[in-house]
């Protein structure tokens, strides 16, 4: 190494890409029911977890996990507790 000469620091080697979890949407559908059901609007609430109806629309389709988080987290004060499931 020579004096009075800094090293550059190298940034790390990757491309770019984050790993996102997913999950099934069907989840959140059974959460969106009982809201529904429970008679609140759900529009505001998918907007603040960054979902829309149409992500719900299909239970075989794939939400991020932190949405689907997002959403329990939102609905447990008003939904608790919900439905067992059959």
């Amino acid at each position: 190494m020579t004096f009075g000469v800094k090293p550059v620091r190298q940034p790390p080697v990757g491309n770019g890409i984050v790993r996102v979890l997913m999950i099934e949407a069907r989840w959140a559908i059974y959460i969106a029911d009982d809201l529904r059901r429970a008679g609140h609007a759900l529009d505001g609430l998918l907007k603040e977890v960054g979902l829309k109806r149409a992500d719900l629309a299909d239970a075989e389709s794939r939400i991020a996990y932190a949405a689907y988080v997002g959403l329990i987290e939102r609905a447990q004060p008003c939904c608790w507790p919900i439905r067992a499931m059959a």
